[in-house]
């Protein structure tokens, strides 16, 4: 869990790593719901695109420090549908993200890179 957090951080824009949820709206953890409704900036595909995003950089980063990733990665559901291509055009499609905007490196693991540009909210 605090690795995905931190994948969020990498990913939040700078205006959005103070907010809370870091202004993705309340997930299921969310203890304070309405303030993370209120601050909420990202919506819609952004916010899944983001999210899907800080889950695959959090499963690299347990893979990095030596963490039992498998488990999140069958918890945050990457294998539904392995079996079909819906499946592996998702997860090369966020692979590829993370690739170009340098969190990852071409080898698939992750940097210490965080985002500096801001939201482009009209996605």
């Amino acid at each position: 869990m605090l690795l995905h957090e931190i994948a969020h951080f990498q990913l939040a824009a700078p205006a959005r790593r103070r907010l809370a949820e870091f202004g993705l709206g309340p997930g299921p953890e969310t203890g304070d719901r309405r303030t993370a409704e209120r601050q909420a900036v990202l919506r819609g595909i952004a916010r899944e695109r983001e999210e899907a995003m800080a889950s695959l950089l959090g499963i690299l980063w347990e893979v990095e420090l030596g963490q039992p990733a498998l488990a999140s990665f069958l918890d945050q559901n990457w294998l539904e549908g392995a079996g079909g291509a819906g499946a592996a055009r998702h997860f090369r499609s966020v692979s590829a993200r993370l690739r170009t905007g340098g969190f990852v490196t071409a080898a698939g693991r992750p940097t210490i890179r965080r985002n500096r540009a801001p939201d482009r909210l009209a996605d």
